[in-house]
């Protein structure tokens, strides 16, 4: 048994890490980060059903692009949940706060 997991030790002791923030921001809203990541799951769904993404996977041309092409589609659709979301984790946040 190693030093991390006996009880007592520093390890055990240790209170759990934190998230930081900036002076004078806003705490982090754990809410908002699910509602992102629903909105992320949401659309890399749609985008698998357009098949919009398969043609950008097509690009690499190596043959290996088929088993990349999901993580493609998931990161484009996290990057459009953060820098343009459509609403939908706005809507699921007042719905679980129970205005609306």
């Amino acid at each position: 048994m190693t030093d991390l997991a006996r009880p007592g030790s520093m390890a055990a002791a240790a209170p759990a890490a934190t998230p930081r923030t900036p002076a004078g921001a806003p705490p982090a809203r754990p809410d908002a980060d699910v509602a992102t990541a629903f909105e992320a799951a949401f659309l890399t769904e749609m985008l698998k059903q357009s098949g919009l993404t398969r043609s950008l996977g097509a690009l690499a041309g190596n043959g290996g692009e088929s088993g990349f092409s999901d993580l493609l589609t998931r990161e484009i659709a996290a990057d459009i949940a953060r820098s343009r979301p459509l609403g939908i984790g706005a809507i699921l946040m007042r719905k679980l706060a129970g205005e609306g």
